[in-house]
């Protein structure tokens, strides 16, 4: 349920870890084999180019797990509580909120894919040589650690599935409330996370920014400097300012962090989205710090629609109340 979730940079690195015997895997198909082995008889090679075109098969499955993490959840959740559904029959109720609660926040997410892409025809010219110039003060991190994470293949596993994830992190977060808190609480928590990206899209508009692996041709490594900030044409999705994967793994702190336990995984989860936004291009560190200012007010937004939802509700009755006495 990510506005900014664009297309991963992360993608294409993961599938060429595992795609080292891809020159095999050609020759395989080709009828040809590699001169190494030349010399095997044709019956061994035959059996071994189609073992490992089933061992590429597989590869390529498990980079698309990891690449499309949220998507690959759903298919796997919705079954399971299908299954929950028809066995559990005293939890119907709960296990049909949980089941339309996947798709409704996968759906979602797409949908703010698809919106903050089309932003970009509004606003084709962004500021993303201004936001590197206030990134230089802080000795650009995002373009350090994304050569950090270019250099050490272990890592992009884990920040892919935490980039993708981050929808599924909102949807594991309303389930807990679900179970845990009153209705009122799962209904205001839902309110939030709408509004985070409801409220993200004029922002957007306003001060539009892509990320130093859109903005730069040379990323990880840095541009030549000095640079002279100007508004450049990019064609990406403006949906750096703030971080709305910051800001929802904010929220998703703040919700949880009525349980020692929930502290403890939404910070773990915060700490990766820092660095999965970071390592990936996605964002500059501007647009993390400003999404700190930006859930705050999100949050105090909530809090004042609750209430006056709450007040409203409550002079209602009274006035029913009234009507019949």
């Amino acid at each position: 349920m990510i506005a900014d979730s664009r297309a991963l940079l992360l993608i294409p690195a993961i599938i060429h870890i595992y795609s080292s015997h891809q020159s095999y895997n050609d020759s395989c198909n080709r009828g040809t084999k590699p001169r190494n082995i030349l010399s095997q008889r044709s019956a061994d090679n035959r059996i071994r180019c189609s073992f490992v075109n089933r061992k590429g098969i597989m590869k390529q499955i498990y980079s698309f797990v990891i690449a499309y993490a949220s998507f690959s959840a759903i298919l796997l959740l919705v079954p399971l509580l299908a299954l929950r559904w028809f066995f559990v029959t005293a939890d119907r109720k709960r296990t049909e909120w949980i089941m339309a609660a996947a798709v409704l926040f996968k759906t979602i997410g797409v949908f703010s894919l698809f919106i903050s892409n089309n932003l970009s025809r509004l606003r084709p010219l962004k500021y993303d040589l201004y936001v590197f110039q206030i990134d230089s003060f802080f000795g650009n991190p995002s373009f350090h650690l994304g050569g950090f994470v270019a250099s050490h293949h272990w890592i992009l596993i884990p920040l892919s599935i935490t980039y993708d994830g981050l929808e599924m992190a909102a949807f594991g977060t309303f389930v807990v409330y679900l179970y845990l808190r009153p209705n009122a609480e799962t209904l205001q928590l839902v309110k939030a996370f709408l509004l985070n990206l409801i409220v993200a899209v004029p922002c957007y508009l306003l001060f539009p920014v892509c990320g130093p692996g859109f903005a730069f041709r040379s990323y990880p490594a840095l541009p030549p400097l000095p640079l002279v900030p100007h508004m450049v044409a990019i064609s990406a999705a403006p949906d750096g300012v703030p971080s709305v994967h910051t800001s929802t793994a904010l929220l998703i702190l703040y919700f949880m962090w009525r349980w020692p336990w929930g502290r403890m995984a939404a910070f773990i989860f915060l700490v990766l989205t820092v660095l999965a936004t970071l390592g990936s291009g996605q964002h500059y560190l501007f647009d993390l710090i400003c999404a700190i200012p930006y859930t705050a007010a999100i949050l105090w937004a909530n809090n004042k629609l609750s209430a006056r939802s709450a007040a409203q509700k409550n002079v209602q009755e009274e006035a029913s109340k009234f009507s019949l006495s």
